[in-house]
């Protein structure tokens, strides 16, 4: 028979072992490693080279009888988070690097080639704070520092790795698998009366045009 005192220590080593915490939740860089490793392939693949995406934002909203809207948008982002995106008459034109606002957060984030990669420079900070259920699944929660929970907190599939919701109102959805790395297709933008669907349809290398 084990005594006790065998047995505070094998639990003590389980509890320390790298990759969990001492709340027994994973620690912050095994979540993101493993979350890098399944969308963003192998780190000597990452380049700065332009990527270009062609999509639509759908609109469905509970009281627009004319059901969804569409409109199309055309991005070119780069891994070290330049981005220029064009929207009807919204033109986003981000030279990277911090200061963001908004949702330039997130769209920003979203469209960068090495998104799974560059977590923690759109959400610095991040500490592992609980392990929660949503939708019936298991999700583990990274905080960022000096960012509000309800529009930048982290939600890690537990089952999957994977990061499905940013805040309580940002999906990311319709993952497909390219050259072996899964990306979301969709970002959706739950809010009251429904939601917007940013939906890529189309990527292409493309180049930036430079500042004026």
């Amino acid at each position: 028979m084990i005594s006790i005192k065998t047995t505070a220590r094998i639990l003590t080593i389980l509890v320390l072992m790298p990759g969990i915490s001492a709340g027994g939740l994973p620690a912050k860089q095994e979540v993101l490693k493993r979350f890098a490793a399944l969308a963003g392939g192998p780190e000597a693949q990452v380049t700065n080279a332009p990527q270009g995406y062609f999509g639509f934002s759908v609109d469905h909203l509970s009281w627009d009888e004319k059901g969804p809207s569409l409109e199309a948008f055309l991005a070119l982002a780069t891994a070290d988070g330049r981005l220029r995106m064009i929207q009807g008459d919204r033109v986003v034109n981000r030279p990277g690097g911090p200061g963001f606002q908004g949702g330039d957060r997130l769209l920003s984030w979203w469209l960068n080639p090495a998104f799974a990669r560059e977590v923690e420079t759109y959400f610095p900070g991040l500490r592992v704070r609980e392990r929660v259920r949503w939708q019936g699944r298991w999700k583990v929660l990274l905080v960022p520092q000096g960012l509000p929970v309800d529009t930048c907190g982290l939600y890690f599939d537990e089952e999957s790795g994977l990061l499905t919701h940013v805040g309580f109102h940002a999906e990311l959805m319709d993952w497909q698998e390219k050259d072996g790395i899964l990306r979301p297709r969709t970002l959706r933008i739950n809010r009251k009366g429904g939601h917007t669907d940013f939906q890529i349809v189309e990527e292409f290398s493309g180049s930036l045009p430079h500042d004026p």
